[in-house]
């Protein structure tokens, strides 16, 4: 069974450094998921649905 020492050496993240990063790690996937929904033009469909849902409120639609 390895020792502390051991252990941080074969694991080196601990919670602190988990906690620290985490944050960032998700900033960064969040960017790459609205990239890959640009680049999939996505956006149109998110744009159309807002405004028939909004004509929808007000009714419009």
């Amino acid at each position: 069974m390895p020792t502390r020492k051991q252990f941080r050496i074969i694991c080196p993240m601990n919670k602190k450094n988990i906690k620290t990063y985490l944050p960032f790690i998700l900033l960064a996937l969040s960017f790459l998921m609205i990239a890959a929904g640009f680049m999939r033009e996505e956006n149109y469909e998110v744009f159309t649905k807002a405004a028939h849902i909004c004509l929808e409120c007000i009714g419009i639609g």
